[in-house]
């Protein structure tokens, strides 16, 4: 029994310098987590808070990339890590000033689930592929709001502000009305575009 129990101490210290460079690069990521979450900069401005939490990740990524330098195996963690967070850029603060927005990708995923369901019981209809085509970036709201509150947002826009957003969200259309026409009929959409063209050419010298 001794013997069996000596025999697992030493594979254990085997693996000793391995848990510690993982430790050390969870106890990163943890503090990178904390970095960019809204919530651990209480009555701070979003702007005041975003840039707090830039300049966090930055020492941040300055820290572990001094640790790869004197310690070889965080190397391949500092790289990553340095890819990601400079990939991502600006978006990992874009909840910062714009709350409404989710978060990480279990937030996106329940937000879009909720939408989906939001969806659902509004027309009847299992897929939403066409609903998006239609409204674009207009297809979600944020669903978990009530509805007053939506209602006292919408009021505080400008008439003339909303009258050129649905401008160009009508020009946005545009392209996928075409389509629809055409697959409606196809013949009469090409005859009326030479129609058109023809129209609209210009005459030829004489």
């Amino acid at each position: 029994m001794m013997r069996t129990l000596t025999h697992i101490a030493t594979r254990h210290q085997i693996y000793g310098a391995d848990y510690a460079t993982l430790k050390q690069q969870h106890t990163w990521l943890l503090g990178l987590a904390r970095v960019i979450d809204p919530e651990k900069y209480p009555g701070v401005l979003p702007h005041d808070a975003a840039a707090q939490a830039k300049m966090g990740v930055r020492t941040l990524m300055a820290a572990v990339a001094q640790a790869a330098v004197t310690q070889p195996a965080h190397e391949l963690f500092a790289e990553s890590f340095q890819k990601y967070t400079q990939g991502f850029g600006d978006t990992l603060f874009t909840c910062f000033l714009h709350p409404e927005i989710p978060r990480t990708n279990n937030d996106l995923e329940r937000f879009l689930r909720h939408a989906k369901s939001a969806h659902r019981r509004t027309t009847g209809r299992k897929s939403w592929d066409g609903y998006i085509m239609r409204y674009g970036a207009l297809a979600v709201y944020v669903v978990d709001l009530p509805p007053d509150v939506l209602i006292e947002w919408f009021a505080h826009v400008p008439t003339d502000q909303y009258r050129t957003e649905m401008q160009r969200w009508a020009a946005s259309q545009e392209p996928r009305r075409q389509r629809a026409r055409y697959r409606r009929a196809p013949e009469a959409f090409l005859t009326r575009l030479e129609q058109l063209w023809q129209t609209s050419a210009p005459s030829k010298p004489l």
